[in-house]
């Protein structure tokens, strides 16, 4: 059984802004080779990581670091 989460039509995605031209290039090789669509937002890491906590409703989250990323695992 694959999760419903997997199974979106639409993911929406945090990126760090230093990884935001890397981005674009694989959002757009994903969403024309699975049409599927990535839809992102991009900031600091520590602001993307705040938005988080307070609910924001990102599928994914790709940080400049790795502390924060388990900072949120271990809160989940």
């Amino acid at each position: 059984m694959i999760p419903s989460l997997l199974c979106a039509e639409t993911a929406t995605v945090a990126v760090a802004s230093n990884f935001v031209p890397v981005m674009k290039r694989l959002v757009t090789e994903f969403e024309e080779t699975s049409g599927h669509t990535i839809r992102f937002s991009s900031g600091s890491t520590g602001k993307l990581y705040t938005q988080i906590i307070y609910g924001a409703p990102y599928d994914m989250f790709l940080a400049a670091d790795q502390e924060r990323p388990a900072i949120l695992k271990k809160k989940i």
